[in-house]
């Protein structure tokens, strides 16, 4: 017996919406500085930095994220198509 994927489209709609609004709910990083002085302000002064690259790498990794999902997406319909259309002749042929 073959293999088959069954592949739903809407779902991997779904899960590309749902990457979107993280990524679109994602908090902007402040670029405030603590104005008080020593070895541990000068540490935590560096946090909002570090969060505004993490952020933007998140960022990306989501956008990353929902264009593979499209184009696996789209990949699957075009085949799908194609097979059927494939198919459809072969059975024109025969029949």
């Amino acid at each position: 017996m073959a293999a088959r994927i069954l592949i739903d489209t809407a779902v991997i709609d779904r899960e590309i919406g749902a990457l979107r609004i993280v990524r679109d709910l994602s908090p902007a990083a402040t670029q405030g500085r603590l104005l008080s002085v020593g070895r541990t302000a000068r540490i935590a002064g560096q946090f909002p930095a570090a969060f505004h690259e993490l952020d933007l790498a998140l960022d990306a990794l989501i956008d990353s994220t929902i264009a593979f999902l499209e184009n696996a997406r789209d990949t699957f319909i075009d085949v799908d198509e194609a097979g059927a259309a494939a198919f459809a002749r072969l059975m024109e042929e025969v029949g």
